[in-house]
């Protein structure tokens, strides 16, 4: 079921709102809208913490506001919000703060939400999320309760949303999963937003780093010297191994030996090839050198590791 509350529709969001606010803004209140998308027509569910499956979209949507609006509540799903624009004063167990665009606060099941507008128009983002791994999720993304995190405005973030919300409406062919799959998509990019702004914008590897790194994935069953990757990055050898041991935890030699067995591995795991067959496609043209360097990294031979 897909709703959108506009205009004659918004009287469903004064369920929440000081009466006292609604009388005083009653001309403004045909502009603002709610945009809701519910993926099933029981609203009971939409308010619900659901342990049967990993993970479960509730509800989302977007909201504009043009009227004084106060929400006091508790649910026992996940609600996140993320802000686009205007203001929003929330109350938080330190006290009350603003909630600024480009901000996301998370409140975990069985809290309090409390929050207010501060402007006439503010817009924001939300979602109600559930499941038996919904927590694991959300702290491995490392996003406290009622806390607000600067995760930035960008196309990305807001793409996300509008991608779950198309799921949620037109609930085509294997909706669920595309479903889960954009919320896990969210939170590891707020996750990452968070990181980012938090480390000054560094990425988990320099940028010297990136087109070297890049070409090795694309071409680890080739044979070639350090210099070819210290070139790239314009530095020379010692300091290109020096840089890549530090923020890869290996040297250059047994990075590139471990995508090889990666690989090797799942051939085993999805093809017939032979062992020797496997050597020569990961870069090994000595099948009993890649055997070798295979027990090394896998604790068993490539043989035991194909039949067993």
């Amino acid at each position: 079921m897909y709703i959108i509350w506009i205009e004659k529709h918004i009287h469903t969001l004064t369920d929440y709102m000081d009466e006292s606010l609604v009388k005083e803004s009653a001309v403004t209140t045909r502009n603002s809208i709610c945009e809701s998308y519910y993926p099933y027509t029981d609203m009971k569910e939409s308010d619900r913490e659901d342990l049967a499956c990993p993970y479960k979209i509730n509800c989302a949507g977007s909201t504009f506001l043009t009227i004084p609006y106060r929400s006091h509540r508790r649910r026992h799903d996940f609600y996140l919000q993320y802000m686009l624009g205007g203001e929003l004063n929330v109350v938080l167990p330190q006290g009350e703060r603003i909630l600024h665009p480009g901000e996301m606060i998370l409140y975990y099941p069985r809290t309090h939400i409390v929050y207010t507008n501060r402007t006439r128009e503010t817009s924001y983002l939300w979602l109600h999320y559930t499941g038996s791994d919904a927590e694991s999720l959300t702290n491995r993304c490392n996003l406290p309760s009622h806390t607000i995190l600067s995760v930035g405005l960008g196309d990305k973030l807001h793409g996300n949303f509008r991608l779950l919300f198309r799921e949620l409406m037109l609930k085509q062919s294997h909706w669920q999963d595309e479903s889960n799959a954009h919320l896990i998509r969210i939170l590891t990019d707020f996750a990452r937003a968070v990181h980012l702004r938090g480390s000054g914008g560094k990425s988990v590897y320099p940028a010297q780093l990136s087109a070297s790194l890049l070409w090795m994935h694309a071409h680890f069953h080739e044979k070639f010297p350090l210099n070819i990757l210290s070139n790239m990055e314009n530095l020379s050898e010692s300091r290109y191994r020096a840089l890549f041991t530090h923020w890869t935890g290996m040297p250059p030699s047994e990075y590139l030996s471990t995508l090889r067995i990666r690989r090797a591995c799942e051939l085993f795991l999805t093809t017939e090839m032979s062992v020797s067959a496997v050597a020569e496609e990961c870069g090994y043209p000595d099948p009993l050198y890649f055997s070798r360097i295979f027990k090394k990294k896998m604790g068993v031979s490539p043989r035991a590791y194909k039949h067993n």
